[in-house]
């Protein structure tokens, strides 16, 4: 069952309040993109982690979608590495797998 995954899902943490968000623009787009939501939501939700991911903007939107997800993946991971808020705990993830 679906359900109590999407609801875990969105239940704010108890550490930093809500999980991370992380923004990936479009077809030649860019991070700015998401200057004017992420900062609405930093309003709203002070706690919130963000990240807009600053690649492939633009024209080089164009690039090889198969190079262009295995690179955002590593940029992804290495923000993740980063930043403790992001990190999903050992026994979040086996809740997580369990309720699917």
């Amino acid at each position: 069952m679906k359900l109590p995954f999407l609801a875990v899902t969105l239940l704010p943490t108890l550490a930093a309040g809500y999980k991370p968000v992380i923004a990936l623009h479009g077809i030649s787009g860019s991070a700015s993109n998401f200057d004017g939501f992420l900062a609405e939501l930093a309003e709203l939700h002070p706690n919130t982690t963000t990240y807009s991911i600053p690649m492939y903007e633009k024209e080089a939107s164009n690039t090889d979608l198969n190079t262009q997800v295995t690179e955002i993946a590593k940029n992804i991971d290495a923000w993740v590495a980063a930043h403790d808020e992001a990190k999903v705990s050992e026994r979040s993830e086996r809740a997580l797998i369990e309720l699917n």
